[in-house]
């Protein structure tokens, strides 16, 4: 019998077939898509990012977490009112009425916050910081209700009309002691910037949460919409403990402001941080809570802000002015009764 000839080629096929056999599944597993979640601490609160099913690596996945701590570094070096070497803050220590140079993104908030406060004829006053500190909420404030006459000393001062923006990268005040707080939009806009950077390093499902202020891109890891609770707001409650609504959202933002977390009782009077700047007064028109979904998550932010000021009938006709946002009001009806008031939009199931 003639001996079979060894072929090199075909044991070279067998062995690729082999291999292949072997680390099949390995190589299948690896390209499958994963969620990662992360986290950390800014602009005095905490943020949390998730990503669906996405095929990243994990050493890609932690450049990005890497960038993302760096971006809203920089977002809090130009906008937080509790830093005394950013951006805001030394606009807000100048007494100069000529053009003050900022950050093209500072530019971005303050032109949002500007429109918002046309919009709203004041309801929403960026300018409205004095009034913040002197009520309490402030940087190192203490709470205390202050006098009418005290009030009243500060409101010079207070206008969103005396401040203009003069071009991308300056603004200016039109009197000496005016401030700015962005605190109500600048959270928002984080959240936009971080989803958006994810986004582009090939996240297209991304769920991003800084202090409350959402935005959503995508689908969540069991491809679906993403869910978002809305607390029920009752004072003294902890994020989570009670829920009023769930919303189910996909390339939207939601956020939400209420009177039941940063406040505090005088004489059995109970005073909010949101100020309604027209009066100088803290709101008093029983609304607890409202949220507002829209686009993207500045406008959210700012909105919802205006909104808990306005109460659902001032705030229709505002809130028409930046569709297609939607917006629920969440009233007072008596000891732990609340109403739910809806634009024509929201999604109510």
């Amino acid at each position: 019998m003639r001996k079979k000839e060894y072929s090199p080629r075909k044991t070279l096929i067998a062995l690729v077939f082999l291999a292949v056999l072997v680390f099949y599944p390995y190589l299948r597993a690896a390209q499958q898509p994963k969620n990662y979640a992360f986290g950390g601490e800014t602009m005095g609160t905490t943020y949390n990012v998730r990503v669906a099913r996405t095929r990243l690596s994990k050493s890609a996945v932690r450049k990005l977490h890497d960038d993302i701590e760096e971006l809203l570094v920089d977002i809090n070096r130009q906008m937080s009112t509790y830093d005394p070497e950013s951006e805001i803050s030394n606009f807000n220590a100048s007494t100069e009425t000529n053009a003050f140079s900022v950050s093209r993104d500072f530019v971005t908030v303050t032109e949002t916050a500007l429109k918002l406060a046309h919009q709203s004829n004041g309801a929403f006053d960026p300018t409205v910081m004095p009034l913040v500190s002197l009520w309490g909420f402030g940087p190192d404030s203490k709470q205390a209700v202050p006098t009418a006459d005290a009030i009243a000393s500060i409101r010079d001062a207070i206008g969103f009309m005396k401040i203009r923006v003069t071009g991308p990268g300056s603004i200016l005040k039109t009197h000496p002691s005016l401030s700015l707080d962005l605190n109500a939009a600048a959270k928002g806009y984080a959240s936009d910037r971080v989803a958006r950077l994810a986004r582009d390093r090939g996240c297209p499902n991304v769920f991003v949460e800084i202090g409350g202020e959402i935005m959503a891109l995508g689908h969540s890891d069991d491809e679906g919409p993403w869910r978002v609770s809305i607390d029920r707001p009752r004072r003294g409650t902890l994020p989570g403990d009670t829920t009023q609504r769930i919303l189910e959202i996909q390339n939207r933002a939601v956020a939400t402001s209420g009177d039941y977390r940063n406040y505090y009782e005088d004489q059995g009077r109970v005073y909010s941080h949101i100020i309604d700047p027209r009066s100088g007064y803290p709101v008093s028109n029983r609304v607890a809570s409202t949220t507002v979904i829209a686009a993207d998550c500045l406008t959210a932010d700012a909105l919802a802000t205006a909104l808990m000021v306005l109460g659902p009938d001032e705030g229709q006709p505002v809130l028409e002015a930046f569709a297609p946002a939607e917006a629920m009001w969440i009233v007072r009806e008596g000891p732990g009764r609340f109403a739910e008031h809806f634009s024509p939009g929201f999604p109510k199931n």
